[in-house]
């Protein structure tokens, strides 16, 4: 190990990771056992590829590349060699599994920089001459373009040391896990968990696919009233969601164990084995302070909507459709311009988010690398439109709103935001992303809460046995019948505003139509009796 390099305390991700394993008996999880490269053995790989040490080299482009080049035309040095041989050994011996190779740098995923997605890490890496090859390739990913425009953008002056974490990996057949926050960071400071779940957890995070997305009542999590407010199917999600009731109130119990240990909110990788064991891979703070910057509430114009996803970010942006297939092209777009992105956008997109006023994505989950990068920008994104993407017209003027967590969507043309109610007295909100905005500016006495928007923005047809359209039949296709589908969602709206104005009273208006009547009963008593709140129909 080069003793020049000064080592200090491991990188926050890497001392997350190993306060996670001292936690995991104590709050019933398993963590992977986690064998690690320090400061020195990154300082030892670059004084032997380019005769430096980090604090020598300087943060310009001819530097990284000449750096970047010489860690990936040479070997390790034979002593790192040795380290790892020793690391890999012991690691087979505890399970079998390939490694997972995970960039650990110095300032990642610390309170003040996330670095999301900047540096490399490798997974199902199997052979001793592999696992020499990713090291090679995270320590070389500190000098990638990338990296130097984040350094440079985070304001540094010197370069960071690079750790590295080396883990047995998880999963399999049967596996499910994704992205939680323990405060979901679009809906602060309302008391809800996010979720993003798939079979394949690499896909949420790097963007890749749609993943399952639940909202969890943190309060609710050790009363007898339900714990799921809001479920929405991924893009894999076709008899059945991944997670039911019960494995969800056990997940948020410990998920909110964790961030009690912690001392605040956290982002966790997670997989859940089939026999229903926790895995924890990571744990990073989170910052939930985005959410209060911009308080908008969303437009009364479903007429005018392209394309519906999920929302990052609170605000509203206007500008014209640019549509870029890679990082490259985003950065030629013209200022102000609203990125529509057909497919998936990983952590390389990070100047072409900064460059753009904000982004509309066919794929990708607000647990993503990518979401995480535009909350650290401040914009606002859009993301997991699906095919609707494609169907943007290019180049027109269009609006962009996320409100509340909840509604993400773009409008053609300059689309006016909704009225911000600031008054004390009777409040009428058309469901959840409306009750949270107002919840922030108004002090009801009563809540009066109009169920035909959800209707409208379900486009449901007049004559429903007709036909549905695809993206409606596929919602529909995981619930018993229409009706059964519409009374979850009425519920799931219901309980939302009773979470946006705890403990008032609701007024449901009934503005549905007459077919529509035994849903929206259902749905009522349901939210009595499953969430405990006070609702009831007005007579007319």
């Amino acid at each position: 190990m080069d003793t020049r390099t000064r080592v200090g305390p491991p990188s926050p991700k890497l001392a997350n990771i190993l306060l996670l394993s001292t936690l995991a008996a104590d709050l019933g999880i398993r963590v992977p056992p986690t064998r690690h490269l320090d400061a020195g053995h990154f300082g030892c790989a670059l004084r032997h590829a380019v005769g430096m040490v980090p604090e020598e080299v300087p943060l310009t482009v001819e530097a990284f590349r000449t750096v970047q080049a010489s860690l990936l035309r040479q070997p390790l040095p034979p002593e790192l060699r040795r380290v790892l041989a020793v690391v890999r050994e012991t690691l087979a011996r505890s399970s079998g599994s390939p490694l997972a190779v995970r960039s650990c740098f110095e300032l990642e995923d610390s309170s003040a920089h996330s670095f999301a997605g900047t540096f490399s890490s490798f997974l199902a890496v199997a052979t001793e001459p592999e696992l020499g090859r990713a090291v090679s390739e995270v320590y070389a990913s500190a000098f990638s373009p990338r990296a130097l425009d984040e350094l440079l953008a985070a304001g540094l002056t010197r370069l960071p040391s690079m750790w590295v974490a080396i883990q047995p990996m998880l999963g399999g057949v049967g596996w499910v896990g994704g992205v939680a926050q323990t405060q979901a960071v679009d809906l602060a400071p309302f008391p809800i968990m996010s979720l993003s779940v798939s079979d394949d957890v690499s896909s949420v995070t790097s963007a890749s696919a749609i993943p399952e997305e639940y909202l969890l009542a943190r309060d609710n999590v050790d009363s007898p009233r339900a714990v799921c407010l809001h479920r929405q199917p991924g893009e894999t999600t076709h008899t059945r969601f991944l997670l039911q009731d019960d494995p969800l109130r056990d997940l948020a119990r410990r998920f909110l164990a964790i961030e009690e240990a912690f001392s605040h909110p956290q982002e966790l990788e997670w997989l859940l084995s089939p026999d229903g064991e926790l895995c924890l891979l990571q744990a990073r703070p989170l910052s939930v302070e985005y959410s209060t910057a911009v308080c908008v509430a969303a437009p009364d114009h479903a007429e005018r909507l392209l394309c519906a996803g999920l929302p990052v970010g609170n605000g509203r942006v206007h500008g014209s459709l640019y549509f870029a297939a890679t990082p490259a092209e985003a950065l030629s777009a013209p200022p102000g311009a609203v990125l529509a992105v057909p497919g998936r956008t990983d952590a390389d997109w990070a100047s072409a988010v900064r460059h753009a006023a904000c982004v509309v994505t066919a794929v990708g989950s607000r647990g993503s690398h990518f979401a995480r990068i535009a909350r650290d920008t401040r914009r606002i994104a859009v993301v997991g439109c699906g095919d609707a993407v494609l169907r943007l017209p290019p180049a027109a003027e269009v609006t962009v709103f996320c409100a509340e967590g909840l509604h993400g969507a773009v409008y053609l043309g300059d689309v006016p935001a909704g009225q911000l109610a600031t008054r004390v007295g009777d409040v009428v909100v058309r469901g959840g992303a409306d009750a949270f905005t107002q919840a922030r500016t108004t002090r009801p006495r009563r809540i009066y809460m109009d169920p035909a928007a959800l209707l409208l923005a379900l486009q449901l047809p007049e004559d429903p046995s007709a036909g549905l359209s695809p993206r409606l039949a596929r919602m529909v296709a995981l619930y018993a019948t229409l009706e059964a589908f519409i009374t979850h969602r009425l519920l799931e709206e219901i309980s939302m505003v009773g979470l946006a104005f705890s403990g008032s009273p609701i007024v449901v208006l009934p503005t549905v139509p007459d077919r529509w009547r035994p849903a929206l009963a259902d749905a009522i008593r349901q939210a009595e009796s499953r969430f405990g709140l006070a609702v009831t129909l007005s007579p007319g």
